[in-house]
């Protein structure tokens, strides 16, 4: 595959102009996939959203495939995995942001995902 140089900088300049952390392409049989590192801190969604004092809504940080490993009712401790993100057969794990229950799932293993979609809802502990 040869890549055409000017226009693979003019992507990555469309990347730091609209702030993306990632781009993917398909043009024919060609696919080109960039991640950068955005030099900011981890918002509020890459955590979890709080919705209510004690509800969280862990959200994806990537768009991919979500294979849960928890299930409504369970109870999970801070930083316990919940499932794992597949993205072009990389593993990207997603950890419970606080202890607490599984309230709700809002996905189903397998499905596909967008970037700060919600997955599942968490009480936490503290509030039970």
């Amino acid at each position: 595959m040869k890549f055409d140089l000017k226009r693979l900088e003019s992507l990555v300049d469309l990347m730091e102009t609209r702030e993306l952390g990632e781009l993917e392409l398909m043009d024919g049989q060609n696919f080109v996939a960039i991640e950068r590192a955005l030099n900011k801190k981890p918002s509020q969604s890459e955590r979890g959203e709080v919705i209510d004092e004690g509800k969280v809504i862990v959200t994806s940080p990537r768009v991919g495939i979500f294979l849960t490993k928890a299930s409504a009712g369970e109870k999970v401790k801070a930083g316990a995995p919940l499932g794992e993100l597949r993205v072009m057969d990389v593993k990207y794990a997603v950890n419970a942001p606080i202890s607490g229950t599984i309230e709700e799932l809002f996905v189903e293993a397998g499905m596909g995902v967008e970037y700060g979609q919600a997955l599942m809802k968490i009480v936490s502990e503290s509030i039970l």
